[in-house]
């Protein structure tokens, strides 16, 4: 693969491609379709057939989650049996990465799709990926799943500030939401990295404020809703024995 020329339609690099998404190792198929680009007019003629097959038939899961994410890129709708049928794969990263490509082709469709995806052994680059879809469609059955990223949104904006905005709404949607579960998952997790979030002053002020707001918001939801009470009032309990270790 090293041989491949930044020039996308040079001639000998899509050649490269080609051949190496017919290779018998698989992370070199792997490695081909994570350096070509379907949008590209000449990479489209010259690989999206290959690529469709892999996406199907390879005999390596992978294989087919990247090549579902190739195809993606071109959000050609022709491409959505595809991306339906990856769905019901038994390989998650299969499914994962059909949902985001839905997602990206025809958003209508993923509300009724998402509840297929197991979420609670996804790998934290899974989580990454799946956080945003989870989010913008309030997922609220998939939210306990995102709390490993999303309790910790003051620290990833910094460094990631599309994927900190993610995690911020994230956190909103939970604090705004009666989900207790979501909820004691934060402080769950705030309480197991307390020793490590305490070492650095402005990294527990960065804590506190967003467990002052966050707690804030369900004060005003029990206020909305006092039907909920009960649940409501063990998630400010939650909150508010988390908030007294980060003061």
């Amino acid at each position: 693969m090293t041989g491949i020329k930044n020039d996308l339609n040079n001639p000998a690099s899509v050649k490269l491609l080609s051949a190496a998404l017919k290779d018998s190792f698989f992370r070199i198929r792997i490695k081909a379709l994570e350096r070509l680009d379907l949008t590209n007019t000449y990479h489209n003629k010259s690989l999206a057939a290959e690529v469709e097959k892999l996406a199907v038939q390879d005999p390596k899961t992978l294989v087919q989650a990247a090549a579902i994410s190739a195809l993606a890129k071109t959000k050609n709708k022709k491409y959505l049996p595809i991306f339906e049928k990856g769905i019901d794969a038994v390989s998650n990263a299969v499914r994962a990465n059909s949902l985001i490509a839905i997602s990206t082709t025809d958003s209508s469709k993923i509300k009724s799709l998402i509840n297929k995806i197991d979420l609670s052994g996804a790998s934290k680059d899974m989580l990454i990926k799946m956080l945003p879809i989870v989010v913008e469609n309030k997922i609220d059955s998939q939210m306990r799943y995102i709390v490993p990223i999303v309790a910790f949104y003051p620290l990833v904006k910094p460094n990631n500030p599309e994927l900190g905005k993610s995690a911020e709404e994230g956190f909103n949607r939970i604090m705004e939401s009666d989900n207790i579960v979501a909820t004691e998952g934060i402080a769950r997790i705030l309480n197991q990295a307390k020793s490590e979030m305490l070492k650095n002053a402005e990294t527990k002020n960065a804590i506190y404020n967003m467990l002052e707001a966050g707690l804030n918001k369900k004060n005003e939801l029990l206020k909305n809703n006092p039907q909920k009470k009960d649940s409501i009032d063990k998630q400010i309990a939650a909150l508010t024995q988390i908030l007294e270790v980060y003061k």
